[in-house]
């Protein structure tokens, strides 16, 4: 095993305290949203081999079959990331793998030259598993109608009443995809009343609703002129406890609220924003992307009895495993894999050792590398495709 370095990711909604604490380290001040562990291009992370620190994604490309096991091709299909969320991200969908193919093609055609301005950066797709390191919410995905009239009529607002109508006229997942159209064109009845008599309504309880109240009260506070608001009730509110997992496939509309987590993910930068963000907002290729089935999360709770657990992620690209080294103190890994220490010290058989809240890479040349240890470890590895 190799020991990793790796960066930080400064972005404005990410906690200044959360992965320093985890690395057992004094906070920078500054925010310290993401930690990237892999081989993407825009912060690939450093491989301590041979007395000197060498990029992962110019490893693997000089060495494909050595580090990948994979002659045919030169990048790690899948990005580790502890994500610290202070603060509500953006409301946004990834696309297929169909979708993205297309879309990088038009982008590259157009010779659209502002990353900025771009949707997408590559031809993949971008699916999504996030595990809770401490009590995590989020909202993923249209809740299904009858509840959410249910919020309506609990809220008690006329200025709501015209949401209400058109979903008990017509409780289709049509019918929310239009409702979001049209409030995120600010097409909708009177927008900007009902996200006003919103933030006021938020004083008091709503009674039934009490913890999705108080995450719409938060992101009215920080978003008051955002029509995404109004979208943000139409979705499920998750909140996880740690070990807790979701996955989020393509389509899925969500937004991360607050807490730290282990996110992987393939290996792509493709997201479409709707709102809640300062970012460029594309709302007909969101609407194009989105997938409006309505339904309740699939939330995966592990057996805390159990030293292994293996998370459900129905992609070729990666899966993510929990594995407690204080139940079975000895364990094999193959690589390609990122391991991150989450708590006490790891070592394999060559003494490299990670400290908690350091990570590090296996090889697939190494074969199995056996580690040693006391405390919690996640190991990502390329899909196997686990039953939920």
């Amino acid at each position: 095993m190799d020991r990793l370095d790796c960066e930080i990711r400064p972005y404005a909604w990410g906690s200044t305290t959360a992965i320093a604490t985890l690395q057992g380290r004094q906070p920078s001040g500054r925010p310290e949203a993401e930690m990237w562990i892999g081989a993407h291009t825009l912060a690939p992370s450093q491989v301590f081999r041979d007395g000197q620190w060498l990029a992962l994604d110019e490893l693997i490309a000089n060495d494909p079959y050595g580090e990948l096991g994979n002659a045919t091709t030169t990048s790690l299909p899948f990005l580790t990331k502890v994500l610290a969320a202070r603060s509500p991200l953006s409301l946004q969908v990834h696309p297929t793998m169909a979708q993205a193919v297309l879309g990088f093609a038009k982008e590259q055609a157009s010779s659209l030259s502002d990353v900025d301005a771009r949707l997408y950066h590559d031809a993949s797709h971008k699916p999504e598993l996030i595990c809770a390191l401490s009590p995590f919410a989020a909202l993923s995905g249209f809740r299904p109608i009858a509840a959410t009239l249910n919020f309506l009529e609990a809220l008690a607002l006329p200025q709501l009443t015209w949401l209400a109508d058109r979903l008990e006229a017509r409780p289709t997942e049509a019918e929310l995809l239009a409702v979001l159209s049209d409030v995120l064109r600010r097409e909708a009845v009177a927008v900007p009343e009902a996200i006003a008599a919103l933030a006021e309504r938020f004083t008091e309880p709503v009674a039934g609703f009490e913890r999705e109240a108080h995450w719409l009260q938060i992101i009215v506070a920080q978003y008051p002129d955002d029509p995404a608001v109004l979208v943000a009730l139409l979705l499920n509110l998750v909140e996880l406890e740690p070990g807790e997992a979701l996955f989020l496939g393509a389509g899925n509309l969500h937004s991360y609220l607050a807490g730290t987590g282990i996110e992987v993910m393939a290996n792509s930068d493709n997201v479409i924003r709707g709102g809640l963000t300062t970012k460029k907002v594309d709302i007909p290729t969101l609407v194009d992307v989105i997938d409006p089935i309505a339904g309740l999360p699939l939330v995966q709770r592990p057996d805390n009895a159990s030293h292994q657990w293996t998370y459900h992620s129905p992609v070729a690209e990666f899966t993510l495993t929990r594995i407690d080294l204080s139940i079975e103190p000895e364990i094999s890994v193959v690589g390609p894999a990122t391991v991150l220490s989450i708590g006490g010290l790891v070592v394999d058989d060559a003494g490299v050792r990670l400290s908690r809240g350091q990570a590090g890479w296996v090889a697939a040349r190494e074969g199995a590398v056996r580690l040693r240890g006391d405390g919690f470890i996640f190991v990502t590895t390329v899909g196997v495709n686990t039953e939920p």
